[in-house]
């Protein structure tokens, strides 16, 4: 209908309406701040109706395969113990350097920063020049972990078993902070935004008081980096109802 009312060709995906439309738009910088892969995507089962497969984190889920689709629904969890989270905190170590892959060189990662020698990228040249504002992902403290949990087992962590819990936003906010301390001194950045899909109907998953007590150091670590590097606007993409 839109382009038999005009729509140009050219107008094929967010980036191009933005500019037909005038609506200015924004750029990001192409670095990973949480999980790498932990498992390869696999199909484990295919009918007429249905397709269950595992992803990259290692949830088991279903959707549909005709009609509408929507949120994914979900048959299991990856972590169930501390030896399930073994593989997980492996994929945080920030000094991975498959993380940085389309921003700095090959080889110009180092376990605590990037080297200060060889070549500038053309990727961290573009961004240097952008005349858009640049974002960089603050990461996920516990709506991934939301995710490799399962919604009741993050429910009831932080009383069953606390010092598990901490473990996990822990990792991740270490992961973060690591990210974004070889990150900064290279690239300037306008804006910060983190991904917390934790919230449904009633509230959030998991309490605000243990929220505030867990999860908001890391918060206002990232938030101080952000700050020494020039960087004044950090907010969380979530979900539900947040108003606890």
């Amino acid at each position: 209908n839109w382009r038999g009312q005009g729509l140009p060709d050219w107008v094929v995906d967010e980036r191009t309406a933005y500019e037909y439309f005038g609506i200015e738009n924004w750029t990001w910088v192409p670095v990973n701040a949480s999980l790498t892969p932990v498992f390869e995507h696999k199909v484990l089962e295919e009918t007429e109706d249905y397709l269950t497969y595992r992803d990259e984190n290692g949830c088991v889920a279903q959707i549909n395969k005709k009609g509408d689709r929507s949120i994914p629904h979900y048959l299991d969890f990856p972590i169930k113990d501390r030896g399930s989270w073994e593989p997980f905190k492996a994929a945080l170590d920030p000094a991975d350097p498959r993380r940085y892959d389309h921003l700095f060189p090959a080889g110009q990662v180092s376990r605590t920063s990037v080297w200060d020698s060889g070549p500038v990228s053309e990727e961290v040249k573009r961004l240097r020049a952008s005349d858009l504002p640049v974002g960089i992902s603050g990461g996920s403290l516990v709506g991934i972990p939301r995710n490799l949990l399962g919604f009741a087992q993050i429910a009831v962590l932080p009383y069953e078993d606390p010092e598990f819990f901490e473990e996990i936003v822990d990792a991740f906010g270490r992961c973060v902070c690591g990210v974004l301390e070889r990150v900064l001194p290279y690239v300037p950045v306008d804006f910060c935004l983190g991904w917390e899909d934790f919230c449904f109907n009633q509230g959030p998953v998991v309490g605000p008081d243990v929220l505030r007590r867990v999860a908001g150091p890391w918060y206002r670590r990232i938030a101080e980096l952000l700050v020494a590097h020039g960087c004044c606007i950090y907010s969380t993409d979530t979900d539900g109802n947040i108003l606890p």
